[in-house]
């Protein structure tokens, strides 16, 4: 129903009033025996303009009662929304540890972990990075010149994941199936490495028991093939892509699109590449790690360019400028590049700017 203007208003007001009028002065007449002066066509000139002063004030009443019901409906919207921002809340919080609580005073806001600068960022989805030159963590700073970012550059180290968020955010791997039905049993990406990963990715892949990640692709189970890698991909618009190289350092990146063969750069600003700190063993760990709690730098979009992702049918590689890629994988999926990007700030996340990969895997991020 329209509402009506003030000026509808007020005309329904005169109306009403000039029909008042009227009648009262037809039964004065009446009441003195007079007759009424007024034409026939007088009469039924006063009757139209009752029926729409009538017609009128109906469609105010509705419309009035439209507005309350609208009024109803965006305070209920306005309360579910107080109610699930509230859960987040509670969701997001990070239990103090008693060793945490006694001793070490919290952060600043230069020294901020990982995990804490990611809970900042969950409005928008997409992980913040700090201030260039700012150290990550009080573990970077106590790294030095050491560790995957050498130059002291913008990533961020998620280093207390298991420990601190492993009741709240747990991931759920299916390993890939071979041709013979029979599952992989060696994996690279393990548990430990995955929470790492996940304190980064969009609010909507950290919903536990809502994704699951999928091994669609790995060379040991699939072959050699990038052709075969497309094909496996195909509409799988979120995905992790994890490498390790022959001095055993692991790094990858989240890709946001599906993977294809298009000669240009695509996808958007929620991806981000990352590298481990600590060289992994054969057991997918490292003596830095302990307990199993590896060291993790992310390295989100700068804004500088939109240089995401590329692929086609003799690469496939995250971030660019001035020719060069985060890391870049050749179509053999034996040899690969990394170097510093304006896409990402990173630095070169392999050991070096050519490396030969030791293995390799991608991971689609499925609803369950």
């Amino acid at each position: 129903v329209p509402f009506p203007s003030l000026d509808c208003v007020a005309e329904l007001e005169a109306a009403t009033k000039q029909y008042r009028q009227m009648k009262t002065k037809d039964r004065r007449r009446i009441a003195n025996g007079e007759t009424s002066p007024l034409s026939p066509s007088a009469l039924r000139a006063a009757a139209m303009q009752s029926s729409s002063a009538q017609r009128l004030a109906s469609t105010v009443t509705a419309a009035a009662a439209t507005a309350a019901a609208a009024t109803a409906t965006a305070s209920a919207a306005a309360a579910a929304t107080a109610s699930l921002w509230d859960s987040w809340s509670k969701f997001l919080a990070v239990p103090a540890t008693a060793s945490s609580s006694s001793s070490a005073p919290p952060p600043s806001s230069a020294g901020q972990t990982g995990a804490a600068l990611a809970s900042k960022s969950l409005a928008n989805g997409v992980f913040s990075p700090p201030e260039r030159g700012a150290p990550a963590s009080s573990s970077a700073a106590a790294q030095g010149d050491g560790g995957v970012d050498g130059e002291g550059g913008v990533g961020i180290v998620s280093s207390d994941v298991g420990s601190k968020r492993a009741s709240m955010l747990r991931v759920s791997l299916r390993p890939a199936e071979r041709p013979d039905g029979t599952l992989l049993s060696h994996m690279l990406l393990t548990p430990a490495l995955a929470e790492c990963i996940l304190e980064y990715l969009p609010v909507s892949l950290r919903l536990p028991g809502t994704i699951e990640w999928v091994m669609r692709y790995s060379p040991k189970a699939h072959g050699v093939s990038l052709s075969t890698l497309y094909r496996n991909m195909a509409d799988r618009e979120r995905t992790v892509i994890i490498v390790q190289d022959s001095e055993a350092r692991i790094f990858g990146g989240f890709a946001p699109a599906c993977w294809r063969p298009k000669q240009n750069f695509y996808g958007s600003g929620e991806a981000f590449v990352f590298a481990f700190d600590a060289p992994a063993g054969p057991d997918g760990h490292s003596e830095g790690w302990a307990a199993g709690e590896p060291e993790m730098r992310a390295y989100a979009w700068t804004s500088t360019n939109s240089f995401f992702m590329y692929s086609d049918s003799l690469l496939l590689a995250m971030g660019g400028g001035d020719g060069k890629h985060a890391f870049a994988v050749r179509s053999d999926l034996l040899r690969g590049l990394s170097s510093p990007t304006e896409t990402f700030g990173n630095p070169t996340l392999a050991s070096s700017e050519e490396f030969v990969v030791r293995d390799f895997e991608m991971w689609s991020l499925e609803e369950i």
